[in-house]
């Protein structure tokens, strides 16, 4: 039945999981890319966590973010080009509203380790300045384009998940 599961379109499902870390869940095997866009800081990429990461696909089924690596990815990846202290910090952090945004292909996504996706994101006017109070659908187009495949014949799937202020 493999030749079935491969006639199947792409799926992925963004999910929470205790310590308010975002997971996925995909149909079939994929690359994938999860973001969290925050207004006013920027985005930043949460998984994969290193460049051998992106050039591998996460398996069928449901994956868990493990909370010590996403607030590492968080802290070094974030677009926004001000970097300067601000009132919150750590899990006060999580008191903010964000946008997860989960991107699947069947081809390698254009990400490599946080720091650097994050510097490519930098680059991306709409992204440094975040400064509304919601994320807006141009500002998920815009990360979606900057990562997608070469491949213009590339499946996509993407799930997003708005996390109010706790």
């Amino acid at each position: 039945m493999a030749g079935l599961s491969d006639s199947t379109a792409l799926a992925i499902k963004i999910f929470r999981v205790p310590g308010d870390e975002p997971g996925f869940e995909l149909n079939r095997a994929a690359y994938v890319a999860v973001f969290e866009v925050r207004p006013g800081e920027g985005v930043a990429q949460l998984y994969p966590d290193n460049t051998e990461g992106s050039r591998v696909t996460s398996p069928k089924g449901r994956t868990f973010l493990l909370s010590g690596r996403v607030h590492y990815n968080r802290q070094s990846s974030q677009s926004q080009n001000n970097y300067a202290p601000t009132a919150s910090s750590g899990t006060d952090r999580l008191r903010t509203s964000r946008t997860i945004l989960v991107v699947a292909s069947d081809r390698p996504l254009r990400v490599g380790a946080p720091t650097s996706t994050g510097n490519v994101l930098r680059r991306i006017e709409r992204l440094r300045s975040l400064r509304s109070g919601r994320v807006a659908i141009d500002d998920l187009l815009a990360i979606i384009e900057a990562v997608r495949p070469e491949d213009p014949g590339a499946e996509l799937a993407t799930d997003t998940l708005e996390v109010p202020p706790s």
